[in-house]
């Protein structure tokens, strides 16, 4: 709601309690039309960079497998 012309603003999610299972959703779609560009992904994820302050404790995520869906998206 920040009207200020030259105002920066940023927003940004943390995580105070990482789950034990971590699983992520990519929106792979843009209105009617599919995103192929190609993600890669790596062995082990650290979420690190994304906990709330305070949380010095590495968390760090191996992974177990990866389902995509080829085709249209209809």
């Amino acid at each position: 709601g920040c009207r200020r012309s030259g105002a920066e603003i940023e927003k940004r999610l943390t995580i105070r309690t990482p789950p034990k299972v971590l699983a992520i959703h990519l929106k792979r779609f843009d209105g009617a039309a599919k995103i192929d560009t190609p993600v890669e992904f790596p062995p082990r994820l650290s979420l690190q960079p994304f906990m709330a302050a305070g949380h010095n404790a590495e968390h760090c995520y191996s992974l177990y497998g990866v389902v995509s869906h080829v085709g249209l998206l209809d």
